[in-house]
């Protein structure tokens, strides 16, 4: 029998601190439930005028920031303090975050899935911000646990639903398999090497919008080795858009970079040769 110790001792550093990260993630999710979040601040979006949510200035400095965000980690520099825990915590740099929105507008999103939602802050806020621009017909939220909260927004809002399941479970692949492709896909659940390069494969073929988090984040170094992946082996299917902004002060001080949004979109899909506001094509 091979024992643990001598697999772990066969594998690259890399690999096992991105296995080791990505389990105590895991229980640190089970022991942390979702929390409530705050949908009341959704009227900042419903509210806003178009052209004031057509600045990604805006989206960054204002209305991000006041919608609230997590508290889940160490990873947001002092500025955005007094937002932190509080609102809808969503889990973003609003300076990726923003541009990243804006350069989806333009896209023509009918429909949308999120693999990850966490509490749901980024799920939410990305069907009322593109509501702004294009009726969601439908919006698919996956998660191990999802919050009461994001429950009722599900149930009051219609065409969205929320799904308690683990992405890499037979019945969840059947569902994504059955079901037509989404314009708009979103991977941020599992974050080891293998899963994520799991729920790509999964989806790589059900959306024509495919969307990583934490490409750059250094507790995540298998998403950005899949995105790497991603982008050397599709490149010509492909455009890829990058939203990785850090906070100056902030990076400098930690010597490290923080999450980061990466974008695989078909190359004969709405607005792909548009240069996206503030972001990197790559």
């Amino acid at each position: 029998m091979v024992s643990r110790e001598s697999v772990k001792s066969a594998l690259p550093d890399p690999v096992v601190r991105s296995v080791q990260q990505a389990l105590a993630r895991r229980e640190q999710r089970r022991s942390i439930r979702p929390k409530p979040i705050d949908l009341s601040r959704l009227e900042l979006i419903r509210q806003a005028p178009l052209e004031r949510l057509s600045d990604p200035l805006y989206i960054e400095q204002d209305l991000l920031p006041r919608l609230g965000l997590n508290d889940e980690t160490g990873h947001f520099p002092p500025s955005l303090k007094p937002f932190i825990g509080q609102g809808l915590l969503c889990w973003q740099y609003p300076n990726q975050f923003s541009k990243y929105l804006v350069h989806l507008a333009r896209q023509g999103i009918e429909s949308y899935m999120e693999i990850g939602v966490r509490h749901g802050g980024t799920f939410v806020i990305t069907i009322e911000y593109l509501s702004r621009f294009n009726p969601i017909r439908e919006a698919v939220g996956v998660d191990l646990g999802c919050s009461s909260t994001l429950q009722d927004y599900a149930a009051g809002r219609p065409g969205v639903k929320v799904l308690q399941a683990n992405s890499h479970d037979a019945g969840f692949k059947q569902f994504v398999r059955g079901h037509d492709p989404f314009d708009l896909v979103l991977i941020d659940g599992d974050h080891t090497l293998e899963g994520c390069r799991e729920d790509f494969d999964l989806v790589r073929d059900r959306g024509r919008v495919l969307v990583f988090h934490d490409i750059v984040s250094e507790p995540t170094p298998g998403v950005t080795a899949v995105w790497q992946e991603v982008r050397e082996r599709h490149d010509e299917r492909f455009d890829f858009y990058e939203f990785t902004d850090q906070y100056p002060d902030f990076s400098r001080d930690s010597g490290a970079e923080f999450l980061g949004i990466g974008v695989a979109q078909l190359r004969d899909s709405a607005g792909a040769s548009e240069r996206p506001t503030g972001g990197q094509r790559v």
